[in-house]
């Protein structure tokens, strides 16, 4: 018995000049994408952890001001060195609505990133009326 012309299979080993081409054009397309999110996070959490930082730095002082009694007498401004020098902080006194309470707030502020940034904080101090007259 005889048999037809014996088929060679080839086996194909390699990728072809397209493939390659398409390979490098997708990842020259994906890599800045994924190098900008990583950037992004990166300055986001930069950021956020500057916020943690300086709202305990201004929850301290606020309550500095409040136990020593400085809100009354002492200087309402200043920085938070030698620690942190960058953060500037800055304390009013206002009346509250309320009869023998006084609102103090609580200023912080920096630069990041070539932005000024603010975080807030206040607190209600209550004075009775013998004290506020005098």
């Amino acid at each position: 018995m005889m048999m037809g012309p014996c088929k060679l299979r080839r086996h194909r080993f390699g990728f072809t000049l397209i493939e390659v081409l398409v390979t490098i054009s997708v990842i020259s397309i994906v890599i800045p994408v994924i190098m900008q999110g990583i950037s992004i996070a990166t300055a986001l959490a930069s950021v956020t952890r500057q916020r943690a930082e300086v709202v305990t730095l201004a929850q301290s002082k606020l309550e500095e001001l409040v136990i020593s009694g400085e809100w009354q007498t002492g200087d309402l401004s200043g920085d938070f060195s030698p620690d942190y020098p960058n953060y500037q902080w800055q304390a009013s006194v206002t009346e509250w609505d309320e009869l023998d309470m006084m609102q103090l707030q609580l200023n912080v502020t920096w630069a990041s990133r070539g932005t000024q940034r603010e975080v807030v904080l206040s607190t209600l101090i209550y004075v009775p009326a013998e004290e506020v007259t005098q």
